[in-house]
């Protein structure tokens, strides 16, 4: 039976002038774990929640993680705990304050995951009141990295807080994702890259025009869409490596444009998919918002908008979970895509940093699938995000542990089922939907105790420089607290 170490509870800092969800919690509790809970440990930790908390079990090899990885996160959750706990637990002085690069190196990973999803927000999400809360979380999450890439010179002074000029009128929603969206694009600018340079590779569209037409039409509803403003196209992920559709779900596309107001525009609510015909015929229809899982002939198309502009997509890329997975498994389909081959150190470190964020929005997740699991339903992606958690963080463990290489998502769910963990397919359940991602919350704990008693060499080299701490107070528990 697990033990718990340490807990703690605390205000849920929001944001002032954003307009959070009547249910938001106020406080946020988090218990610190000996060892990895079982599903039923894990409910009767959350059921013991008070109506106006969230919740949140972390078990200790995750807090060690998290300290080197996402530091803010560890400083928030050790908050006032007792110094020999913390000597005891971590090796750490409770006044321990992360390091320059340890830092950047979560905040350019937070740039990179935490914004992934706005163009989806935009593009395939429906106009109704009940989305108002994931646009407000985007708003939350850039107030909270900005904060912390301020405290450590990462990121120029902006006003604050910022706002994005949402409210709950529905009419003020696409303009906020958009300001978002830029502001995104203008941390990652900004960011610190680090001293190295690196050789690079390029890859160009090969298949011809005929081919393109037929097996990916949605190139051609692009170009129609899009206009003079599309410049590139790569398609990544399953579909990029197999044409059978029984082995893909979705086609998901960087699409490079000239402008991303432009692209907004014409892109907003349009939902697109490609409909396989019975005699294989591909055809693209738009207002798929709520794809039906079992629809096996009807596959998504993913469009991740980016700008055009060499130093930004340089700095995407060197961001990435696995920038040579995308050098050397992705397809284009128009034009050219420049690929810096980066070292196999920055590559670890950075995929570990992702799966660790990932983690930690995981375990949020679970308390909010076991509070209000309704709030999934309908919401595939969603599900299947927190879901794929646990691969996610096994795909990045092996390369720390065994090396690099490609595993495809058939090898990693061969390598979880070895230690009885599977990934659950979405249904239309709530009770369904509570159990399997609490399942994956307890499914990526295993994974990450067997990663930090392999043993991880962190290492920053790669994003040395000489930035500085502003001469500030630092309250980790208000600069971290979970969206």
């Amino acid at each position: 039976m697990v033990k718990i170490l340490h807990q703690a509870i605390g205000p849920n800092c929001l944001v002032p002038g954003l307009p959070y969800d009547s249910d938001t919690s106020t406080f946020i509790e988090s218990k610190i774990l000996d060892d990895v809970p079982t599903r039923n440990e894990m409910y009767d930790l959350l059921k013991k929640s008070r109506e106006d908390t969230m919740t949140i079990a972390w078990t200790k090899h995750v807090l060690q993680g998290f300290k080197i990885y996402v530091p803010s996160t560890f400083k928030m959750t050790t908050y006032n705990m007792p110094a020999s706990l913390t000597e005891n637990l971590f090796n750490t002085a409770t006044d321990w304050i992360p390091e320059n690069t340890r830092m950047l190196l979560q905040i350019q990973a937070e740039i990179e995951t935490k914004f992934a999803t706005l163009d989806a927000a935009v593009i395939n999400r429906r106009k109704t009141p009940g989305n108002l809360g994931t646009i407000t979380n985007k708003a939350h999450t850039a107030n909270r990295i900005y904060n912390i890439g301020r405290i450590y010179n990462h990121l120029k002074e902006r006003e604050t807080p910022l706002l994005f000029g949402l409210t709950r009128d529905i009419a003020t929603w696409d303009a906020a994702l958009l300001e978002i969206k830029l502001l995104a694009i203008e941390f990652t600018k900004e960011v610190p890259t680090g001293p190295r340079e690196y050789n690079h590779s390029t890859t160009q569209a090969e298949l011809t025009d005929k081919i393109i037409s037929r097996d990916y039409p949605y190139v051609d509803w692009l170009e129609n869409k899009l206009k003079d403003n599309l410049v590139r196209i790569l398609l990544y992920g399953s579909a990029a490596r197999t044409n059978d559709p029984s082995l893909f779900g979705d086609f998901d596309n960087w699409v490079v444009v000239d402008d991303i107001s432009a692209a907004y525009e014409v892109l907003t609510r349009t939902a697109p998919a490609v409909r396989i015909l019975g005699d294989g015929t591909r055809k693209v229809i738009e207002g798929c918002f709520d794809p039906d899982p079992k629809d096996k002939n009807l596959k998504p198309v993913g469009i991740h908008v980016l700008l055009n502009d060499h130093d930004y997509e340089e700095r995407h890329i060197r961001a990435l979970h696995d920038s040579e997975e995308f050098r050397m498994h992705t397809k284009p389909l128009r034009g050219e895509f420049v690929f810096p081959k980066v070292a196999l150190d920055e590559l670890t470190n950075r995929g570990l940093c992702q799966s660790h964020i990932k983690l930690k929005t995981g375990s949020g997740g679970a308390s909010w699938a076991y509070n209000s699991p309704e709030k999934i339903l309908g919401k595939e992606p969603l599900f299947a995000f927190f879901a794929k958690i646990p691969r996610f963080a096994l795909q990045h463990g092996l390369t720390a542990m065994e090396g690099p290489g490609f595993r495809d998502k058939q090898e990693l769910d061969r390598r979880l089922a070895e230690k009885g963990i599977f990934i659950p397919k979405y249904k239309a359940d709530a009770d369904y939907i509570r159990r399997s991602l609490i399942d994956s919350t307890v499914a990526s704990f295993i994974v990450q105790k067997e990663i930090i008693e392999h043993g991880i060499e962190p290492s920053f080299d790669f994003l040395s420089h000489h930035s500085k701490l502003l001469e500030t107070d630092l309250n980790w528990a208000e600069l971290d607290v979970l969206a």
